[in-house]
């Protein structure tokens, strides 16, 4: 079982066809590419007519470009690269929709634009559809570049042609803080307080982009549990063929004053399910999303009431006027009016974007859909909504029901009428985890909370590596969801990794940590030996600021105690003190300060190399590295693309990355690595850290984004693996007739055993034998 378990986990985690994976654009850094742009013929524009509801922000035009007939072909080695430009004079962004997608094994495709500031991809083959087509994000700028790498061997397979192309003549992802709302805006940032409440229903709100036009959705559950991808919005959003639509995951601001949030997380292509029109119906339109949520994206799938009495009270969740995800409510009594629920919220208020967004009743479910509202928000000025109370309409989920809503949200025709909302795992594990912590036992207690959403825990499973590979062993229920177990034969100086698997009767497994075993807790239990250990407070200036190949203009390296920094919202970009307790020092990416410019000395224009003195780890089995760093780049145009890469060398030529990430964490981490996991040890290790900005021709020249790194409490620590000196059991340094006593106390039970150092055999025992080894020692 539990090794179908593990191979179960790994089929998962590949099996999301996300819409982008690693890689980077093979032309992307060259500063002259010599490209012919088609440019877009702005006559051709579809209309798509929407609905005074949906937020428009782009024309779709019809373009049918052959992309093999129209790239410029680049023969590479044992591969053709293919390059294609489209311009469209006055976007701020492209979007692409391809009516013909395939692509093969080994082909990678990417988007850029032409300063090269920004891409999106690669896409490969697990971008595949049924439908074969597929629908881009937006890409910056009027000007970009397609490029595609493929074998020549697949070239008779792939296929790519562009049926219509999005024109962002708003720049609605404000890629060029250019985007300013024309009403006031008087909804709550979903992150503020007052969401407290509803984290779940918040993470089950969506944004749905159809062509040109926006609306919001939500994700919801169905009596199978089965996190099957149904999406509920309204029907005067559906609008174009629904395979060309892209749904954006959690874009929300991380400050309760913020105005941006990330839009790295989307999934493109849906199928049209169930749907009434608002002149006959509820106006609601259930999707299907053809590809898996991504566990990563933490979807939450919303419950819903099909009852039919008016709820208490009302909250909705929504992206108004297409902006970052907003909360309202309202205390004011819900009434029906025929197929609609109507009020007026209190706090908030809905506007185009809001449009297929839920509402919530007093017990977290969904009723009602977002449809439409009675103000003209004093138009044309000035703009006074916020002002005004004014009634909003949803259309009523019980009212949906039976005009096909049963059929895919009941698929057991349990009848049931409410059902609860499931994250993504249908699975809780609570567990507090285990940090450096003394050793005083040789044996550890691992505990765990375990529940299930759906269906019933079936087993709960703790896999443990304590250096010869992960084993597993039950975890069993001590009383109601509360599970435990303990590992034996630990010593002093020891390293451990684990993580916590559970599985219930739905088949759903679910991992701590959450992406496990890719990410596992490790911890030191007692002391290990230092080879080398800075807090920076007295001894940082064996380190070395600066590469040959460093570029950046600003930010770069010095050891300082740090200035905090924000951005004009007030979010933390650079942090205000360092790491060490008690202490003042650390390394820090540009420290120079000006008062209300967060983005002062920060990153710029390039990367910036810290590098290590040199280290001798020659005839040493095991060195284990521990530093804590700061690193955020999510701030600003350019947010979560920027790179930070922690790398260790043993001939300082060649380099292996320990870290590669553009995840921002305005927080300070703790990093560890057991260095023989992706290296050989020699005589001459270096490590080297390097924060980036990628160039960006922005309203400052360059950046984008506001990146900030820092480096602290660098340690080096020898790994034992625990024999000590065989048969010192005292760990006195001598092996001697208290060693015997205390061996005696072992096999009788009064002493914990100690494996490394008593079992002088190697038989998984501690008896008479080892008595009679360890005495011949000592006669020796």
């Amino acid at each position: 079982m539990v090794n179908s378990l593990v191979l179960i986990i790994c089929l998962i985690g590949f099996s999301f066809p996300q819409i982008q994976y690693d890689g980077n654009p093979q032309f992307f850094d060259n500063s002259y590419l010599d490209i012919d742009y088609i440019q877009i013929d702005q006559n051709n524009i579809i209309d798509r007519e929407f609905h005074p509801m949906v937020f428009q922000f782009g024309h779709e035009y019809d373009v049918n470009i052959d992309f093999f007939k129209e790239a410029t072909l680049i023969k590479e080695d044992d591969k053709n690269i293919y390059l294609l430009g489209i311009k469209s004079p006055g976007a701020y962004a492209i979007g692409i929709n391809f009516n013909e997608f395939y692509l093969t094994q080994n082909s990678k495709l990417f988007f850029y634009d032409e300063e090269q500031s920004f891409y999106i991809g690669s896409f490969d083959h697990r971008n595949n559809k049924p439908t074969q087509s597929l629908t881009t994000s937006l890409i910056k700028s009027d000007r970009i570049i397609i490029e595609l790498s493929i074998p020549f061997y697949e070239l008779n397979e792939i296929k790519l042609n562009i049926d219509t192309i999005i024109h962002d003549y708003t720049d609605i992802n404000n890629y060029f803080t250019t985007l300013n709302s024309n009403r006031e805006d008087c909804n709550i940032n979903v992150i503020c307080d007052e969401g407290d409440d509803w984290r779940d229903q918040i993470d089950g709100v969506i944004r749905v982009q159809m062509g040109g036009g926006l609306c919001s959705a939500s994700i919801i559950n169905n009596t199978a549990n089965d996190r099957t991808p149904y999406v509920l919005f309204a029907d005067h959003c559906v609008m174009g063929g629904a395979s060309g639509y892209v749904f954006y995951f959690n874009y929300q601001s991380n400050t309760c004053n913020g105005t941006s949030g990330s839009l790295n997380q989307s999934i493109s292509g849906s199928s049209v399910l169930a749907q009434e029109d608002l002149n006959s119906g509820p106006d609601f339109a259930l999707l299907q999303i053809t590809s898996d949520i991504p566990d990563s994206y933490n979807p939450f799938y919303v419950g819903w009431s099909r009852s039919s009495s008016a709820p208490q009270e009302a909250v909705g969740i929504h992206h108004p006027d297409a902006d970052i995800k907003k909360i309202s409510f309202t205390n004011d009594n819900v009434t029906s009016n025929s197929d609609f629920w109507e009020f007026q919220y209190d706090e908030g208020r809905v506007v185009p974007g809001s449009s297929g967004s839920p509402f919530f009743d007093q017990n977290k479910r969904q009723v009602g859909i977002a449809s439409y509202i009675y103000t003209n928000y004093c138009d044309p000025s000035p703009d006074c909504y916020c002002a005004q109370q004014y009634d909003h309409g949803y259309g009523r989920f019980d009212r949906a029901w039976n005009l096909g809503l049963s059929t895919y949200l009941d698929p057991l025709n349990t009848g049931v009428q409410t059902l609860d909302g499931i994250s993504s795992s249908g699975i809780s594990i609570l567990h507090d985890v285990y940090d450096d912590t003394p050793f005083e036992s040789s044996t550890l207690n691992f505990t765990a909370i375990v529940s299930a959403y759906a269906g019933e825990i079936d087993a709960v499973e703790l896999y443990y590596d304590l250096g010869d590979g992960f084993v597993s062993i039950e975890m069993e229920e001590v009383f109601e969801d509360n599970y435990q177990t303990s590992i034996e034969g630990l010593y002093d100086g020891m390293i451990i990794e684990y993580y916590i698997l559970a599985v219930n009767s739905e088949g759903v497994i679910q991992t701590f940590p959450s992406n496990a075993p890719q990410n596992t807790i490790l911890f030191i239990l007692g002391e290990l030996p230092d080879l080398y250990s800075t807090d920076f407070e007295s001894n940082g200036n064996d380190w070395i600021v600066g590469d040959p190949d460093d570029s950046a203009t600003a930010g770069i390296w010095e050891l300082a105690a740090p200035v905090a920094t924000y951005n004009d919202d007030g979010y933390l970009v650079q942090p205000g003190e360092d790491n060490t307790n008690n202490g003042t020092l650390c390394f820090i990416t540009g420290n120079g300060y000006e008062a209300g410019n967060g983005g002062f000395d920060d990153v710029d224009g390039g990367h910036t190399t810290l590098n290590s003195p040199e280290f001798n780890f020659e005839g040493l089995n095991e060195v284990v590295l521990t530093y804590w760093r700061w690193y955020t780049n999510n701030i600003g145009d350019n947010g979560n693309n920027d790179k930070w890469i922690v790398s260790v060398s043993n001939d300082g030529t060649s380099w292996i990355d320990l870290e590669n990430t553009s995840s921002s964490d305005a927080n300070w981490t703790r990093q560890r690595f057991i260095l023989s996991d992706h290296i050989d040890l020699g005589s001459t290790m270096t490590f080297r850290f390097i924060a980036e900005d990628i160039f960006y021709n922005g309203d400052a020249g360059s950046g984008g984004s506001l990146v900030e790194a820092g480096v602290d409490d660098f340690t080096l620590e020898i790994l034992s693996d625990g024999s000590g000196v065989l048969g010192d059991l005292n760990i006195d340094e001598l092996v001697n007739i208290m060693d015997v006593v205390l061996m005696v106390n072992m096999i009788l039970g009064s002493e914990s055993p100690n494996y490394a150092t008593a079992d002088i055999n190697s038989d998984g025992y501690i008896n008479i034998q080892d008595i009679i080894l360890l005495i011949n020692i000592i006669l020796n």
